[in-house]
């Protein structure tokens, strides 16, 4: 099934931060080429893409490195994406796509435990692969993947956070839980532990879809409704992403804040 599609990221330091620990990757894993650009645009069709977004953490250098190792990672396991199709066809690309994240996670954690300077550093990672009008989607941590369709926007990932668990036993409202002090505590991430429990989701894509992948220094500050509005503004993917990130940076911009957002033209 061919689809057709276009696409843009954008990764900011934000207003109180003085680096940026934040990463994204946008990658052709047809031709093997990753998409260059820190704001670009791009048309495709037919082939595989492969987005992510990945949020570092640790001291001095050590969580930009986590998700700059992270992406590297993943674009190194997307290069061979076209070997595993072809062996084993397209039926679980979404625990292939896992396996990227497997693979980040044993190489942060070895460089960590080689590198005192790097001890404990992790990083998230929120992972989408799109083949043949099919979405396959790979996380953890508190990154985050979103569907708008229809007007309707749906979180399609859960955050890996003490707080979100608390939410999902009732203990907090979703209110109580966007202020609580402990909100992104993780308890997934990338080269944290060697067992990951990623979570993995696949889905069919429909013409006029819009996803975002997104760090948490935009959802922090913008809420659901003013995300799905930017989302459904008639205008381009390029546009809304420095829409998004200015308006995280009006609010406050206190962390790094990194968006992805592909428009689905056809599929």
């Amino acid at each position: 099934m061919e689809w057709t599609g276009s696409l843009a990221g954008l990764t900011d330091v934000g207003e109180s931060r003085d680096h940026n620990e934040d990463g994204f990757l946008l990658f052709d894993a047809t031709s093997g080429r990753e998409i260059p650009g820190e704001l670009t645009r791009h048309s495709s069709h037919s082939g595989a893409l492969l987005l992510a977004v990945s949020d570092g953490m640790g001291g001095a250098s050590a969580g930009e490195t986590a998700s700059a190792m992270t992406l590297e990672a993943l674009k190194y396991h997307a290069a061979g994406m076209a070997s595993h199709v072809a062996a084993a066809g397209p039926d679980g690309l979404d625990a292939w796509l896992a396996d990227g994240i497997h693979l980040a996670n044993r190489r942060v954690l070895e460089a960590g435990s080689e590198d005192g300077s790097l001890a404990g550093m992790g990083a998230t990672a929120t992972a989408v692969l799109i083949l043949h009008g099919l979405l396959y989607l790979a996380h953890v941590g508190d990154s985050r993947a979103y569907l708008l369709r229809d007007g309707r926007l749906l979180q399609l990932t859960s955050d890996h956070t003490f707080v979100a668990q608390l939410v999902a036993r009732g203990h907090l409202s979703p209110e109580q839980a966007r202020e609580h002090e402990q909100r992104h505590v993780l308890l997934q991430a990338v080269g944290v532990k060697e067992m990951l429990d990623i979570d993995t989701m696949s889905f069919e894509l429909q013409s006029g879809d819009r996803i975002l992948l997104c760090s948490d220094g935009l959802y922090d500050l913008i809420m659901d409704e003013g995300i799905a509005q930017t989302l459904s503004d008639g205008v381009d993917p390029e546009a809304q992403c420095k829409a998004l990130v200015t308006a995280a940076n009006s609010l406050g911009g206190y962390d790094n804040v990194t968006v992805i957002v592909l428009h689905v033209e056809a599929a």
